[in-house]
């Protein structure tokens, strides 16, 4: 059911899911989580690299404006419409690809190994996240990096709300399925303590500017994760 739900939901989205990125504080927020996935890229010891839950084409766009000349980015999504969405939005570029894909249900449909794998605000959607986690593990080249994201279950989320089911973890449960999948975590940390509502509202430039003041308080007092909204993990398979 989760599945058939989060397909309609992306499908119905298109290419509105544009204007959620809009938003003042969600385009500062932007810029940190792109800036940590740019900050892993630059690591990659090999040319290929997959973006799992492309959507409108955000992390996509953050990895091609990096790549190397000989990188070769696929992508999938469980929606048609999203996959429409890039295909317009990156046409004319040779060195990318993609597929429509359930990660839930089906196999990655790419048989290489990757170097680079990317999982953005997409396993939290899957009840499966966990078999997900372990199913990329065993596509990444040794020396590879999965940069992935799940929400804290200990955040201070309670008053934001969402059209579809979600689930969330925590520290320590991530960390024992990294190191359970032979992945050596780099860095975790979290980029948001205030509640979703506060940014989905702060479309004014001096508000979303005051949010992130505040976001980089919370950091220095509280940590680079706890209370934290959403975890951002960097692990590397060994």
């Amino acid at each position: 059911m989760d599945n058939e739900i989060n397909e309609r939901h992306w499908d119905d989205l298109k290419g509105t899911y544009n204007n959620v990125w809009q938003i003042a504080a969600k385009k500062i927020l932007s810029e940190k989580e792109t800036m940590f996935i740019k900050n892993f890229y630059s690591k990659k010891i090999g040319p290929n690299v997959l973006d799992i839950g492309i959507g409108n084409g955000r992390i996509l766009s953050a990895l091609m404006a990096n790549a190397h000349s000989d990188d070769i980015i696929k992508g999938i999504d469980i929606s048609d419409e999203m996959i429409a969405v890039c295909q317009e939005k990156f046409a004319g570029k040779s060195n990318c690809e993609f597929k429509k894909c359930d990660i839930a249900s089906s196999a990655v449909p790419f048989h290489e190994k990757f170097d680079f794998v990317t999982a953005v605000r997409v396993l939290k959607y899957n009840k499966n996240w966990i078999q997900i986690v372990e199913k990329i593990s065993k596509q990444l080249n040794s020396g590879g990096i999965f940069v992935f994201t799940m929400p804290n279950k200990y955040s201070l989320n309670y008053f934001s709300s969402y059209k579809i089911p979600f689930y969330k973890s925590c520290k320590s449960e991530l960390e024992i399925l990294c190191k359970k999948n032979g992945l050596q975590i780099q860095e975790i940390i979290s980029f948001t303590r205030i509640p979703d509502v506060i940014y989905d509202h702060s479309n004014n430039r001096a508000f979303a500017l005051l949010v992130a003041i505040l976001e980089s308080i919370l950091s220095v007092i509280l940590g680079k994760t706890f209370f934290g909204r959403m975890f951002f993990i960097a692990a590397k398979k060994i």
